[in-house]
């Protein structure tokens, strides 16, 4: 009986080796804590998942009563095999309102007959005052400036009702 509580006694005190305590009670004892531990951790965790478990059931029958107390679909095409006869064809009555715009050139010729004039007055005033070649040259380059603003005036025109004509044809 000694030997079995000097055994106890080792087991839960430990016994002295070079001025250390050595013993497994405190190993046993912490693993005893982790296991109870855990014991309580998997029965709190099961009761999550059975309650986890219990809603999704619940939502699931949630959702197949919805699906099946909702309203059937209705095709309203159901009866109908042949729609031809609705359409018409329209392509004779339709027309492009674009199709035949004109430029408006007459505002522009007769700004070139202005400028034409003023050039001729001005080469008039400079031959009379004995004006030299450099003025007249610089005058004819202003008169070739007006000009070309009055040939992109038209070719601004055209390109307008090109754009005009193409937006017809695609609205028809």
């Amino acid at each position: 009986m000694e030997g079995i509580i000097e055994i106890l006694n080792l087991v839960w005190h430990g016994h002295e080796v070079d001025g250390l305590v050595k013993g497994i009670a405190p190993v046993v004892v912490a693993a005893g804590v982790s296991l109870i531990g855990s014991l309580f951790g998997a029965g709190s965790a099961n009761k999550r998942a059975n309650r986890a478990a219990r809603e999704k059931r619940r939502l699931e029958a949630e959702l197949t009563e919805l699906e099946n107390s909702r309203q059937p679909i209705i095709n309203p095409y159901a009866g109908v095999s042949d729609l031809s006869s609705i359409a018409e064809d329209l392509t004779s009555r339709m027309t492009n309102p674009f199709e035949n715009l004109g430029v408006a050139t007459q505002a522009a010729e007769i700004q070139i007959e202005q400028t034409d004039i003023a050039l001729a007055n001005t080469l008039d005033a400079l031959a009379a005052t004995g004006a030299s070649a450099g003025g007249a040259t610089a005058l004819a380059q202003a008169a070739l400036a007006s000009k070309k603003g009055v040939a992109a005036n038209i070719e601004q025109q055209e390109a307008t009702n090109e754009k005009l004509r193409a937006q017809g044809e695609a609205s028809l």
